[in-house]
């Protein structure tokens, strides 16, 4: 299950700046992870509501099994659930498909393509390394602490969105900043000047893409 907070601020970013920029595959992200957040939210406000019987720590915590063993008992729950994973499998196509598009629309398509590119790929390796070594020894070793004390679960699933955004957005940022270092030496190996007719700006009309995702 996906943590509602990093979701819903992927959520909000990715509306508003593709509706600002005209993008509907940015726009379909932001759907994508609003249909996301809601069923985080009302997983989180389930296992509340059934504390008595499941700890509370399991939606701090994104339990996958708890997930499952609620949405088999309410039809809510199950819409959502599904809605959700059919949400997740699109995120990746709508993220490539968002930076196509900003590279077609760019007057400097070489420099954008190679940028986008770049802060797409240093992202998804900054989320998976979040996720492995930050993320998982943080759950495992306060896993009794989470599981005890409400109030230190509830922190940590809203500092676990946090640090998610946080490290994928600068994934995003470095990884943008790299390919814009490296578009010079691209160019030069295949031969491409600036003034072509498919590059005819030295300036990028290029976009973030760093608020789109998230996977856990």
């Amino acid at each position: 299950m996906a943590n509602g907070v990093s979701c819903a601020f992927f959520a909000a970013k990715n509306i508003v700046n593709g509706t600002k920029e005209k993008n509907i595959f940015k726009e379909g992200i932001g759907i994508a992870q609003t249909i996301r957040t809601a069923d985080a939210a009302f997983m989180a406000a389930t296992n509340t509501a059934n504390a008595a019987n499941k700890a509370v720590a399991e939606a701090a915590i994104s339990s996958v099994e708890g997930a499952a063993a609620v949405a088999k008992v309410s039809p809510i729950a199950n819409l959502l659930s599904k809605g959700a994973a059919i949400a997740k499998k699109l995120l990746y196509p709508l993220i490539c498909l968002s930076a196509a598009y900003n590279t077609f629309k760019s007057k400097d398509k070489v420099k954008t393509g190679v940028s986008q590119s770049s802060a797409i790929g240093t992202m998804y390796m900054f989320e998976k390394l979040t996720e492995k070594n930050i993320i998982k020894n943080i759950e495992q070793k306060y896993a009794p602490t989470f599981k005890n004390n409400k109030k230190a679960a509830v922190l940590w699933y809203i500092a676990r969105g946090l640090i998610f955004a946080t490290t994928s957005m600068t994934g995003y940022t470095l990884g943008s900043k790299a390919g814009e270092i490296s578009v010079d030496a691209i160019r030069t190996i295949f031969g491409i000047k600036k003034g072509d007719s498919f590059n005819s700006s030295t300036k990028s009309d290029e976009s973030n893409v760093f608020d789109e995702i998230e996977l856990q």
